[in-house]
């Protein structure tokens, strides 16, 4: 009874979540720095502005925006001739530069701390991040605000005529929209599992082909070896070498040689009629096939790098019955 209590009492709960108001998303509030001691009837006020800009590049856009647009100062911002223009404007984590109207940003970049890779990285997300909350940015070279002046003064004019972007609103689900893609949600990724067996299934023949391939090849290749230095041995160390595999042999009852056992071929998967499946099981195998071929040709290299290996390879491949993959290393690969 508790099971089918605490079954019913989950179901409810994961229904009412997909029909749960939602609350719309925080926009973070602009915090605007003032600057009380700039007022119009100082004829210096300029000065008091210019010690809140953070690079010579920014005072030289101040000016060159002071000049274009007669800004005076009134209550904390600069207005002029159909803008007003903020400085050091703090909107959630970040810091900007100026704030236009409200709505556009306006960063000027210094090469120093703008150029690198990280660095544009870097603002390319803040600025995704300000035009998802509805801002426009536009991004101003120091060496343009230094050396033309009057462009950085064109690009500001050019986004602000562009006007303030439209933010889309997307439209809210409602509990039944939500509930269905979660549950188609759910069938697709009980689709996906089906298929991921489904390939599992198809690849796993190849993969154990393969997998028996390589074990067979390295005992052949370390039997191969063994005798070989037999041939070095003089007549004592043979004699006391052969003793004592003898005594091996019956110790483990001949479990260090592989009984005959001849792999079956390494063949192209059967394919099952689902497109996605089949291309999945496809490229699998190509990878596969592939490995096995770069496997083959490091087998091939290690053999003839060490020529008297090849015919206790040979004979060693021969005595379990899988002489094919003697003449597959050696003749598909040599082809």
């Amino acid at each position: 009874m508790g099971i089918i209590t605490f079954a019913f009492i989950a179901f409810c709960i994961f229904i009412g979540w997909h029909f749960r108001q939602e609350k719309a998303p925080t926009t973070p509030k602009q915090k605007f720095r003032g600057e009380p001691r700039a007022v119009a009837s100082d004829p210096n006020w300029s000065f008091f502005i210019e010690q809140h800009c953070e690079s010579p590049a920014e005072v030289a856009f101040l000016r060159a925006m002071v000049d274009a647009y007669e800004l005076i100062p009134e209550n904390g911002s600069l207005l002029g001739r159909g803008i007003r223009l903020d400085f050091q404007v703090e909107v959630g984590r970040y810091r900007l530069d100026f704030l236009a109207n409200k709505w556009l940003i306006i960063e000027i970049d210094g090469a120093a701390y703008h150029s690198s890779e990280g660095a544009k990285a870097r603002d390319s997300a803040r600025d995704s991040y300000f035009r998802g909350l509805g801002y426009s940015v536009v991004r101003i070279a120091a060496k343009t605000v230094f050396n033309h002046p009057e462009e950085a003064v064109r690009l500001t004019d050019e986004a602000l005529l562009a006007g303030k972007p439209i933010l889309e609103v997307v439209p809210q689900k409602s509990g039944a929209q939500k509930l269905k893609s979660t549950v188609n949600a759910f069938a697709d990724f009980g689709k996906r599992a089906s298929d991921l067996i489904d390939i599992r299934n198809y690849i796993a023949p190849a993969e154990l082909v393969f997998f028996e391939e390589k074990k067979t090849i390295e005992y052949a290749l370390e039997s191969a070896k063994m005798h070989a230095s037999l041939q070095t041995m003089d007549p004592q160390e043979l004699h006391d070498f052969n003793e004592h595999m003898d005594f091996l042999n019956k110790a483990l009852g001949n479990a260090t040689t592989p009984r005959e056992n001849t792999i079956p071929a390494f063949e192209t998967p059967n394919l099952s009629g689902n497109e996605a499946v089949d291309k999945e099981v496809s490229e699998k195998y190509y990878i596969l096939k592939k490995e096995r071929d770069i496997y083959f040709q490091q087998v091939l290299n290690n053999l003839e790098s060490n020529e008297k290996l090849i015919p206790y390879f040979k004979k060693n491949l021969q005595k379990i019955g899988n002489q094919q993959l003697h003449d597959e290393i050696f003749k598909n690969l040599r082809s």
